[in-house]
């Protein structure tokens, strides 16, 4: 048996969650689908171990998965049995005691914003930086059974005014839906809903939200990158795949959207005609 560590991309829309839910499409559950097929045994969920798990509609360049193996992974071929939005793009051999959920040094999280909305970028700058060293951070997360809620961010930052606005996060390891409650209050700050102070306060123990966070949508959320002690073995003709996956996807959603606005204006037109006022 060969453990082995591939780093994996997909895109969370189709899928409920990275991790195997039973009754459910899961990126987890088509990865071992399509390492039956092209092996011809059976992978039990025990020997494909992903190092975190996404929720349904975050999507992942950097995830890094474990797999136990009978032979070495060959992952051109066994991207022929995944679909076009879950892609192996990289692969090293690892120690048979490598734990990737605890063993990978550092997750690297980044929360597309862009330009839409006007925000306060000094007021969200300065606070973003309160998230930085070690805190409990179960105020900003979703309860998770018994897990311990206080952890280390290494960076938080803003990106600059003149790109697209994103959030970037780098730590040992996050909390359930803990980037995506960061975010919230990061953007209600911005576009001062809440005081400038509130992820401060929030650290702190204080209740800002009487009601909770509403975490921000998953589908702006990605998960870049999760560093381990490996050199990896990097397919070209994956990464063509991905690129290739991307393109057709933007154009698809471009269309769709023109579409969609064209559809918007012909009913808002039949309104103005038919529709009493």
């Amino acid at each position: 048996m060969q453990s082995q560590l591939v780093k994996i991309f997909y895109l969370g829309n189709r899928y409920h969650g990275s991790q195997v839910q039973p009754g459910f499409k899961t990126v987890q559950g088509e990865l071992m689908n399509a390492l039956q097929d092209w092996s011809g045994n059976m992978f039990p969920q025990s020997s494909v171990q992903f190092a975190g798990r996404t929720d349904r509609g975050v999507h992942a360049l950097g995830q890094v998965v474990r797999i136990d193996s009978e032979k070495l992974l060959d992952v051109d071929k066994i991207n022929k049995y995944l679909p076009d939005d879950i892609i192996l793009w990289a692969h090293t051999k690892i120690h048979s005691n490598f734990r990737p959920r605890y063993d990978v040094l550092q997750r690297h999280y980044r929360y597309y914003i862009g330009n839409t909305i006007k925000i306060d970028y000094s007021a969200v700058q300065k606070e973003i930086q309160t998230l930085v060293g070690t805190h409990d951070f179960r105020g900003l997360s979703k309860p998770d059974d018994t897990r311990v809620t206080t952890l280390t961010i290494i960076n938080a930052c803003i990106s600059s005014k003149i790109n697209p606005l994103s959030y970037d996060f780098i730590g040992n390891s996050f909390l359930w839906k803990m980037v995506r409650k960061i975010v919230t209050v990061l953007q209600d700050i911005g576009t001062e809903s809440i005081q400038s102070d509130a992820i401060s306060r929030i650290l702190k123990g204080n209740k800002v939200y009487p009601g909770g966070i509403q975490p921000a949508p998953p589908e702006s959320l990605v998960l870049l990158e999760s560093v381990v002690p490996y050199s990896f073995e990097i397919s070209k003709y994956a990464l063509r795949r991905i690129v290739r996956t991307l393109n057709d996807i933007f154009d698809q959603l471009t269309r769709t959207s023109d579409t969609i606005e064209f559809l918007r204006r012909e009913v808002i037109s039949f309104q103005r005609h038919f529709v009493l006022p």
